[in-house]
């Protein structure tokens, strides 16, 4: 459900993308919560001239329509139970819909989707070396998304 996209999911994609970066190796360039100035530009800069015109709130809700209409529709979140809904949108952020789509049918649980992903990262590590200073961050993203949503509990 879309409530779950705003109650759920989009409260904790800035806790779990980070506002803005510019990370040495990154592939995707600058971000601002996780939207890349390589592969969407269009909506990066459209983001980022509403911060730089002070108006943050304009800025987020060019991101939230973003996300929900790029990511949640696409991966059919709707369609899937709560936490795999939430942890599939939050894991697209990195992956792309495209991969996610391809991991959801492989997976049972959100559990197993999300050790899923942690092997997905560990793999891109080990066969890409300038990719691998982002593991750690990687794994760490994993567990918050893990822990945000009660896996296990």
């Amino acid at each position: 459900m879309r409530e779950n996209y705003l109650t759920k999911a989009w409260p904790e994609l800035p806790k779990i993308e980070g506002f803005s970066a510019d990370l040495k190796g990154d592939t995707g360039g600058k971000t601002w919560l996780g939207i890349t100035n390589k592969w969407f530009p269009k909506v990066y800069f459209a983001c980022m001239e509403k911060v730089k015109a002070g108006d943050i709130d304009e800025a987020l809700l060019i991101a939230q329509n973003f996300y929900f209409n790029n990511f949640w529709i696409p991966l059919s979140c709707d369609n899937l139970s709560y936490p795999e809904d939430v942890d599939a949108f939050l894991e697209a952020v990195n992956f792309g819909e495209g991969t996610v789509l391809g991991m959801l049918k492989q997976c049972s649980n959100a559990e197993d989707f999300m050790q899923k992903c942690e092997a997905r990262h560990q793999a891109i590590a080990a066969s890409n070396p300038q990719e691998a200073q982002f593991l750690k961050g990687w794994l760490n993203r994993d567990k918050l998304i893990e822990m945000c949503f009660g896996h296990g509990a």
